[in-house]
């Protein structure tokens, strides 16, 4: 993206509402990090930079990001180099620096995030989040038989970490019906962040184009100035979300709300329908449209 094209997006947010986070990719890579990160901060908005955590841009820059998210693969997958490329910025940044995980395999191995947060003084929180397929892309993601095991992985980290006062927080496309009820006790009582969500989020990207979420940048997009305000475009996207009804349309967690059914980007996949693609056409898509 453009810093022009930054610029623009945030002429119809709102910094007290609002919060801006730069993904990639690896974001710290642009040529023009420093200025974006600088334009986003002066006009008052609070920042998250997702990163590897390798690039010394994250330390080195005049201004620095509120939060800053680094992903970490296992341990054993990074060279010596990138190790301490990594602990480089997380002494520097400690404060505020939280970490993720990305669930590939069923099980996983969180004790290097425990001891990097113990050792460098990081958020005693983890973001953990499940690799979703990329409709149209070749992307690794977690097989859907793996999912109830992954899903035990989580109630187990959580029950271990919390002995050291560190917490799990669940990023989009859990699925409740995975959990059974002592499950969730336990969670709660981990103080795990319960998430069963899956909508739009809002993924920008070079030219304004605009998909529902990640899992979908694969396709052409819509244009950011089709409709009047993110609001507006969210509610589009949301109203296309229709695949999964069949689906979850018998779970009580689905119908109160509780839980969305998982990634709907697996649910298209699953129930084998093309993924809504639209064109600049004002007039067609306002008709009907809902807000949030």
């Amino acid at each position: 993206m453009t810093l022009s094209e930054v610029e623009t997006i945030l002429t119809v947010l709102d910094p007290d509402r609002d919060e801006v986070r730069l993904m990639g990719g690896e974001p710290t890579l642009h040529a023009q990090y420093p200025q974006i990160l600088s334009v986003i901060k002066r006009k008052g908005y609070r920042v998250v930079v997702f990163s590897n955590g390798l690039s010394s841009s994250l330390r080195c820059t005049p201004d620095l990001p509120d939060r800053i998210l680094l992903n970490l693969n296992d341990w054993s997958e990074y060279t010596l180099a990138q190790q301490k490329a990594i602990r480089a910025n997380l002494s520097s940044l400690s404060g505020q620096t939280s970490l993720g995980y990305t669930i590939q395999h069923p099980a996983f191995n969180l004790s290097m995030h425990r001891r990097l947060i113990l050792e460098e003084g990081l958020q005693p929180v983890i973001r953990m989040g499940l690799a979703q397929p990329v409709l149209g892309g070749d992307n690794t993601y977690l097989p859907d038989a793996d999912l109830p095991r992954a899903h035990q992985s989580v109630v187990e980290w959580a029950k271990s970490l919390a002995a050291d006062g560190i917490r799990l927080s669940m990023d989009c496309g859990f699925m409740r019906c995975m959990f059974d009820d002592a499950d969730i006790e336990t969670l709660v009582r981990a103080g795990a962040v319960l998430n069963f969500d899956c909508s739009p989020t809002l993924d920008v990207g070079p030219g304004l184009r605009v998909w529902r979420c990640f899992a979908f940048t694969a396709g052409p997009g819509v244009g950011w100035d089709v409709f009047e305000n993110p609001e507006k475009l969210r509610a589009w996207f949301a109203k296309q979300d229709t695949s999964r009804e069949d689906v979850c349309s018998d779970c009580e967690y689905y119908a109160i709300g509780w839980c969305r059914g998982g990634c709907w980007a697996r649910r298209v996949i699953q129930a084998d329908v093309q993924a809504p693609v639209v064109e600049n056409e004002p007039e067609k898509m306002n008709a009907g449209m809902g807000t949030l």
